[in-house]
């Protein structure tokens, strides 16, 4: 029996409740349980429409529970429609796209608006950016940010955000994924009459494990990466070449990475594995364990604690934390590349770039950086977790 802080009652009882949810079956062991910790934990990872769907089945939804899955269900079929609209508009222009990530893991769920989207995210050939961009502001759309990073994002109200990627990593995260995904959307199937491109669920799903990676190994990613991955493996189950996948995800050098991250979802999400789970009698192994921790600590995106944890254990070396931070506030020029190609074409006012940069943020978003700044001089940096979460394939 695990006995870890990180497991407390209330996730326990979110994990039973999504797998009784993906089994179509009522979660009867929840009613000696307290629903609104349940679903406050379930919030927490994004999954609170999933949980609300299962107490539902046992009556112990509140009206905002309720109304938290009615309101994921609109955003779904909203986002549906807007997704599509968006697509005709970009196969007008001849600018070809893939839609990415939750809008096509979506699908693989029981049913609309349980796998709960903040966004849609869609890959595009980068050469017509600025084309996009008009096309997205003809279509009503607040850019929200443009030309640097790898990705622009698009607001329009009531729901709809779009992430338009014109790469899926950046080298300064990760090299290997970059050189790796570098053309990607040629990788993508054409579809007839469209210039909508399609991946194999081969290739989607070799991505979405490695974005979950990219995000494992900086700060940290919730439980709902090991759910999708769990619903992306038991959708598609022996459909999948596994060969392929497993000789692209070596490729990546994180194929025991996945294998582990597909292991542990089996042993929480199946329906047997999760009620042992909620009772207290599933075994896992230290190593499982040690993983499921630092999902369970990771929040929904990772948090800032992670992010400079993971950054100073790859560091090493002597003064870390000094070499953190002159980093932090002086980046390499391939930081300038990616994210102010002004300033990269401009190298002379790189350092007055800096001094506005620091300004911005300090007046912008103080609580964050001084966070980072509390997390850098409180952290030891030397775990990522207790049993090497960046093992390779």
């Amino acid at each position: 029996m695990s006995t870890g802080s990180a497991f407390t009652d209330a996730r326990r009882g979110m994990i039973y409740a999504i797998a009784c949810e993906l089994a179509d079956t009522s979660p009867e062991l929840l009613t000696d349980s307290s629903p609104e910790e349940i679903f406050k934990s379930a919030a927490e990872f994004g999954v609170s429409a999933m949980v609300a769907a299962s107490l539902s089945r046992v009556g112990l939804a509140t009206d905002s529970m309720r109304a938290a899955l009615n309101m994921s269900i609109r955003r779904a079929i909203l986002m549906d429609h807007e997704r599509r609209r968006v697509s005709d508009v970009l196969t007008s222009l001849g600018i070809r796209h893939a839609f990415l990530k939750g809008t096509v893991l979506k699908d693989l769920y029981p049913s609309v608006g349980l796998r709960e989207m903040t966004d849609c995210d869609v890959l595009f050939d980068h050469t017509f950016r600025s084309s996009l961009r008009d096309a997205m502001v003809s279509l009503g759309y607040t850019v929200g940010e443009y030309g640097s990073g790898c990705h622009d994002i698009y607001i329009k109200e009531p729901v709809y955000n779009f992430e338009m990627h014109v790469s899926l990593f950046s080298p300064l995260e990760s090299q290997i994924l970059y050189d790796y995904f570098e053309g990607a959307l040629d990788r993508a199937a054409a579809t007839e009459g469209s210039a909508l491109c399609v991946f194999s669920p081969e290739d989607q799903y070799v991505y979405v494990k490695a974005h979950e990676y990219k995000h494992y190994s900086l700060g940290g990613t919730g439980i709902r990466s090991l759910l999708d991955t769990y619903v992306y493996a038991e959708a598609l189950g022996d459909s999948l070449d596994n060969e392929y996948v497993e000789r692209e995800l070596s490729k990546l050098g994180i194929s025991d990475f996945c294998r582990r991250t597909l292991a542990l979802s089996r042993k929480l999400f199946s329906l047997s594995s999760a009620r042992s789970f909620y009772t207290g009698e599933l075994q896992l192994t230290p190593d499982e364990e040690s993983m499921l921790s630092y999902y369970f600590g990771s929040g929904l995106y990772g948090n800032i604690e992670n992010k400079v944890a993971n950054a100073l254990s790859d560091k090493g070396g002597r003064f870390p934390k000094i070499r953190y931070l002159l980093r932090r506030i002086f980046p390499p020029m391939e930081w300038y590349k990616v994210n102010a190609p002004f300033y990269y074409k401009y190298r002379i006012l790189i350092p007055v770039f800096v001094v506005k940069r620091a300004v911005v943020r300090l007046f912008k978003s103080p609580r964050k950086h001084i966070g980072e700044l509390n997390a850098l001089i409180k952290t030891e940096g030397n775990t990522r977790n207790e049993s090497d979460l960046q093992k390779k394939g």
